[in-house]
């Protein structure tokens, strides 16, 4: 069973607060308050495989505390992130899902909390055995070299990973410097295929 839901505005979703959906195995919504996905979650009974949520505003880490709990089969996560609260509790879903095998992050720079660095040593250390494709994004911040070569240097004596990048670093010089850093990755062994544009490539999905 799939849902997709995307919110309207000024949508009035209370609908769904108490919907229950336990044959539900993909989700993907859009602009859907948090409170609402964590009921929806809560009400799947452990079925959902693949999540692909954007834009569902702070909560403390809640949403991700609530697939944690919910979600032991997933192995597609698409999820967008605020602040250290969030980053915190994703430890605990890489502990408990553990048949994770396709991770998108867009890191939400609403007010210069985001992590990149927390996020990427948190990835290197409690990452499944089975996750290894990234995709990464950033909104309204830059995506620094220097965090993901500390994702890098972390990941080694690890399946090499399938990486797409989104980041405020495709300008000129920035745009290189990144490629460049990717290059010697995959050269080492840590990389096997990668695209800093964002577009999908074989063996992704």
């Amino acid at each position: 069973m799939f849902l997709e839901i995307k919110a309207p505005h000024d949508a009035n979703w209370s609908h769904l607060e108490e919907i229950s959906l336990p044959l539900l195995k993909f989700l993907k919504a859009h602009s859907i308050p948090s409170r609402v996905l964590t009921s929806l979650i809560n009400n799947t009974k452990a079925h959902l495989i693949e999540i692909s949520i954007f834009y569902q505003g702070i909560d403390d880490g809640k949403l991700i505390k609530t697939i944690c709990q919910s979600c032991p089969n997933l192995s597609y996560l698409r999820l967008s992130m605020y602040n250290t609260n969030d980053i915190l509790k994703f430890e605990d879903l890489l502990i408990n899902c553990l048949s994770l095998n396709r991770l998108e992050i867009t890191g939400m720079n609403v007010s210069n909390e985001f992590n990149w660095d927390m996020l990427f040593i948190i990835l290197a250390k409690f990452s499944p055995i089975g996750l290894f494709k990234f995709k990464f994004s950033s909104y309204g911040s830059k995506f620094k070299s220097s965090s993901l070569k500390l994702f890098f240097d972390n990941w080694k004596n690890r399946y090499p990973m399938l990486l797409q990048i989104i980041s405020a670093e495709h300008i000129s010089n920035d745009r290189k410097k990144l490629e460049n850093l990717v290059q010697i990755y995959k050269v080492n062994g840590i990389v096997e295929k990668y695209n800093i544009d964002g577009d999908d490539f074989e063996g992704f999905k």
